[in-house]
Order: structure tokens, then sequence, then C-alpha cells
């Protein structure tokens, strides 16, 4: 370590490779989103009702989901492989950069801000509604493992993430600014 600090030129070095470093990751993380920005450009060509493999999704499902209603017509579709393998393809898509930007971007796909508050990971006394019993559960959590940087997420880690995800949709849906306004 002396003889970088007596030449004067070792600390900027270090210095310059960290940054060098640090390019590096921004541009191959640019580069991975590019190329979910081209999957997405190919989907919108297609039709906003097709899969990335061109099959429609199953007639009656678009995302993201609005109601119950919605809700109950996907689990339906979802009891055929087939048409959950099509939602499935749909999902994989989806790209990011980490395990919870990866399944906050499924979940803000496949559920709308109001109807996300419907819901929490087990349900509850006050009226919310199991996320775990749902298919799409089971779905969504294929979809993080599709995905190279998730590939290897436990069941666990998957659930803290969209456990996060529920507990925060109040504050997407516009209470946030409410509860930060000073009261009138």
């Amino acid at each position: 370590m002396q003889n970088n600090i007596s030449c004067g030129h070792g600390p900027s070095i270090v210095r310059l490779e960290n940054k060098i470093d640090r390019l590096f990751l921004i541009l191959e993380n640019q580069n991975e989103e590019l190329t979910e920005i081209k999957k997405l450009m190919l989907r919108v060509l297609r039709g906003s009702n097709t899969s990335p493999e061109g099959q429609p999704l199953p007639e009656g499902v678009n995302f993201p989901l609005s109601n119950l209603d919605d809700v109950w017509n996907l689990e339906e579709h979802l009891l055929d492989p087939s048409k959950s393998h099509r939602v499935l393809a749909e999902l994989t898509i989806i790209g990011g950069n980490s395990l919870k930007d990866i399944v906050c971007q499924l979940m803000r796909t496949t559920l709308s801000a109001s109807l996300a508050e419907q819901f929490c990971w087990n349900g509850s006394s006050v009226g919310k509604r199991s996320f775990a019993e749902l298919k799409l559960k089971d779905v969504v959590m294929r979809a993080v493992r599709k995905n190279s940087k998730t590939k290897d997420a436990t069941n666990n880690e998957i659930k803290k993430c969209v456990q996060e995800w529920f507990r925060s949709a109040p504050d997407r849906n516009g209470r946030r600014n409410k509860r930060q306004r000073p009261a009138e």
C-alpha cells in the first residue's frame, strides 16, 4: 500500500477502477432493460391481447385485473394447463433488476391498485382475501423463477416481496398523499 501512496496515483486509480466497474454494471442493466423493451414492443405490435409466443391470452383475461370478477374469471382459466401456460408466457416477459423489482412489476401488471387493496397474503379478519390461495400466486412464482436473475428464489423470498407489495397497496392508491397533507 505504501507504494501506491508514495507515487501519488494509487488512491485515484482505485477510485477510477471502482467507477469503471459501476459504469459496466449500469451498462449491463441498461442492456437488459433494452431487451425487455424490445419484447414489450414486439408484443404491442402483435396486439395487446397476445402472449409472446403469439398465442392469444384466454378470452376475457386482460391485465391488470380490476375487480374480483376478473380474478375469479382468471382463476377458472388457470385450471386449464394450456391457458395457464399462455398466462405464464405473458408474465415471463416482465423484467426487473432484483427479486423485489421483478415481483413488484409482476404484481403491478396483474392487479390494479384498487384491487390490490382487497388482498393480502393469507387473508384477514377485516375482509381482505387470501392471495396465497389463488392459482395466480403459483403463476407469479413460476414467472419469477423463469427470470434468469431470480431463478433460484425460494418460495419464502418471493412471498415476502409479495407481502410487502400488498402492505403498500393503499399508498399506491393515493392514501400516502392524504396522510402527508396537513389537516385543513
